[in-house]
């Protein structure tokens, strides 16, 4: 039988063990998990969803305890804290160029928008109205305008930068991994309690990617585009357009990596941006490839010329 308590000037009903119903101020219902943390301290955990998703999050929580993890609220952890800390540690197993890609989602947007808030305020709904700011022109021209700020000489104020459209779909989405990574860090590694927002945004809440039409030259225009080509560029088309690999896979290749006996291709490095050699993301992007007796002429004329 449903029980009430009101101890605390909101009216809760216990609808099963551990869980709580009541009302916001919007007159929805909401629920609520009782329990008690790693402190021996009574806690209560707002859930978003119905009763079936507090059951879940309950059990989950009783289940980390099981296993011996820690778990109790770290109420002064704030974004940008544990944005550093994960940060830092990423740092030890990534490429530099990822690396330059989380700072700038983090330099650029989470941080400014959600540094100073404690992790335990940040909700699904404050996700969703980040992802809604994202996409418009406003907040991608004071992005814009604090970034040439950023860069202009001591003294010298910048014209706010006005733009047609808001981040992409691809942009936005990089932007909520580095934040989901944060927030499953702070759980795994520095002791915070709470549940990562950002899983808990819905399909149709997330931006949405419209692919571009990719047309794929012929055979007769890809020797089109080679013949009116000059040297290397010639060579460098040509090779991708056969072995179908990628710009920085093409320009990675040493002369080493070229089986001409064997008439094989190994892909085992690529070309950063930086103009340096990097491993491959992936294993399994380390492969070998045939070519064609074109290719195989082409190549060892090229090697001839260059030596």
């Amino acid at each position: 039988m449903a029980t009430k308590s009101g101890s605390t000037g909101v009216d809760r009903e216990k609808v099963a063990p551990g869980i709580w119903r009541r009302k916001n101020a919007a007159g929805d219902p909401v629920y609520e998990i009782a329990f008690r943390d790693s402190d021996g301290t009574q806690r209560r955990k707002t859930v978003q969803g119905g009763k079936r998703e507090a059951i879940a999050a309950l059990g989950k929580v009783k289940s980390e305890m099981g296993r011996g993890a820690r778990v109790a609220p770290m109420p002064r952890l704030t974004f940008a804290d544990a944005a550093e800390r994960w940060a830092e540690s990423a740092a030890r197993s990534v490429r530099s160029t990822t690396m330059d890609a989380y700072r700038s989602a983090l330099d650029t947007h989470l941080i400014p928008a959600l540094g100073k808030r404690r992790m335990d305020s940040i909700d699904v709904n404050t996700v969703v109205t980040l992802i809604e700011r994202m996409g418009t022109p406003e907040y991608r021209g004071e992005v814009e305008t604090r970034i040439r700020q950023a860069k202009a000489a001591p003294g010298v104020t910048v014209r706010p930068v006005k733009v047609t459209k808001g981040y992409g779909a691809w942009t936005v989405r990089r932007i909520l991994v580095v934040a989901s990574r944060i927030f499953e860090h702070a759980r795994r590694r520095l002791g915070w309690a709470g549940e990562n927002p950002v899983k808990g945004v819905e399909h149709n809440e997330r931006p949405r990617h419209e692919p571009k039409d990719r047309r794929i030259l012929s055979g007769p225009e890809l020797k089109a585009v080679i013949a009116a080509a000059s040297e290397p560029h010639a060579t460098i088309i040509a090779t991708a357009g056969q072995l179908g690999t990628r710009l920085g896979e093409t320009l990675g290749l040493r002369w080493k990596d070229i089986d001409f006996a064997a008439r094989v291709v190994r892909i085992e490095r690529q070309l950063s941006r930086d103009g340096e050699l990097v491993e491959l993301k992936t294993k399994r992007s380390r492969r070998s490839i045939e070519m064609g007796a074109g290719l195989v002429t082409r190549l060892q004329r090229h090697k001839i010329a260059s030596t």
